[in-house]
């Protein structure tokens, strides 16, 4: 079913995988994969803190640039 010539198949669908991960797990995995564009993609979608704590990342390797 999910195997096609050539086609590329995530880590968890290989035939080889042998992982815990349940068929209802995958699935849950393959819906968040499926969606057009991951929740946290752009930085003015994710929380006021986590864009603080961010930029604060940023300038500190800025810094190091500098140095």
């Amino acid at each position: 079913m999910w195997k096609r010539k050539g086609e590329w198949l995530p880590w968890y669908r290989a035939r080889n995988y042998q992982g815990t991960l349940t068929e209802t797990e995958k699935r849950q995995l393959d819906a968040f994969r499926a969606q057009p564009m991951h929740p946290a993609a752009r930085l003015e979608s994710l929380p006021k803190e986590v864009q603080d704590h961010i930029s604060g990342i940023e300038m500190e390797l800025f810094d190091k640039k500098l140095h």
